[in-house]
């Protein structure tokens, strides 16, 4: 999906720019509508902040304001859009997270053989938990599974673990890389999401350091302002 063309907002950190989810590993026509929720928030974080850098800009040609006027104004502003941001990332973390938790359950149920109790599947589970060696039986499946002989693998890892000398945690194992191996497709799905997913954890929280630069101060200065400047309307008679 080509990229639109637009003139990079430099007043706002070049993390926000959804072209930096465009270029993330297994991004592409297939998998771009998981992409989506991400692309949006981080569209609405870069147009937020910059809408704060207008109104700050702006603010700085009102002569009838003093420096700490202006920054509650735009502080005052800034919490007007402060929600749409914040609510976009957890929107885009909801729904990565959930279908992250959906793929990796596809890709770690149990097996379910049809062929599991027949003469052949008996006899391939026997063969396997008579191997010897540390880790031979593990070795067998991984093998299977390369070789794409799912129907042995299916009558070992659709039995209880024990039946083919395997530990439920080899099992568990061997049944991931079953699934990865058999639907391709789910997996490289489920990479992209977690791509999607690490890029939002590194990048979402850079959002009040971004819109406290654009206000022109930090959170803790403005409510002292605002602390005083109630102070003052109060000793003035104000409400």
């Amino acid at each position: 999906m080509a990229d639109e063309k637009r003139t990079p907002d430099t007043r706002v950190t070049p993390s926000f720019d959804s072209a930096n989810v465009r270029a993330l590993p297994h991004y592409d026509d297939d998998t771009a509508p998981l992409f989506g929720p991400v692309v949006d928030a981080f569209d609405t974080a870069l147009a937020v902040v910059g809408r704060i850098h207008d109104a700050r800009e702006a603010a700085a040609q009102d002569t009838t304001m003093n420096e700490n006027a202006r920054i509650v104004k735009v502080a005052d502003f800034a919490d007007t859009l402060l929600e749409t941001a914040t609510r976009a990332f957890d929107r885009a973390n909801t729904v990565v997270g959930n279908n992250i938790a959906a793929l990796e359950k596809a890709l770690t149920e149990p097996v379910e053989s049809s062929a599991a109790n027949s003469a052949i599947s008996r006899e391939i589970r026997d063969h396997v938990r008579g191997l010897k060696g540390v880790g031979a039986a593990m070795g067998f499946v991984t093998d299977c599974i390369r070789r794409r002989d799912f129907s042995s693998a299916a009558a070992i890892l659709g039995a209880p673990a024990y039946l083919s000398g395997l530990t439920p945690e080899s099992q568990a194992v061997l049944l991931r890389m079953f699934h990865e191996a058999r639907d391709p497709q789910t997996a490289r799905r489920l990479a992209a999401l977690k791509a999607a997913q690490e890029h939002l954890d590194r990048n979402s929280p850079l959002l009040f350091k971004q819109v406290e630069t654009a206000i022109g101060g930090d959170y803790r200065k403005v409510q002292m302002i605002r602390k005083g400047a109630n102070a003052s309307k109060k000793a003035f008679g104000g409400v």
